[in-house]
């Protein structure tokens, strides 16, 4: 089974609230500039998430499945 992590699973995960899905998982290239942007390590941190994940480039298939990901949290109550 492969996963497509959202921002906010990687920021959980993060913080210690969840674990990481024991499957294979992937972010978009979106997702990695989600979590890169404000941080002051930017490079570092978008290295080591490089190292991690396998980065799916933008295509349709992530544009859509972003999108379920968006409207089921937002669906639930996230912002």
């Amino acid at each position: 089974m492969r996963v497509l992590l959202d921002t906010d699973v990687l920021i959980d995960v993060e913080k210690g609230v969840r674990e990481l899905p024991e499957t294979e998982n992937y972010i978009s290239v979106i997702m990695l500039y989600e979590f890169i942007r404000g941080r002051r390590d930017f490079e570092k941190t978008k290295e080591l998430l490089e190292e991690a994940f396998t980065v799916i480039p933008l295509m349709n298939e992530v544009l859509l499945k972003a999108t379920e990901i968006w409207r089921s949290l937002r669906a639930g109550g996230y912002q």
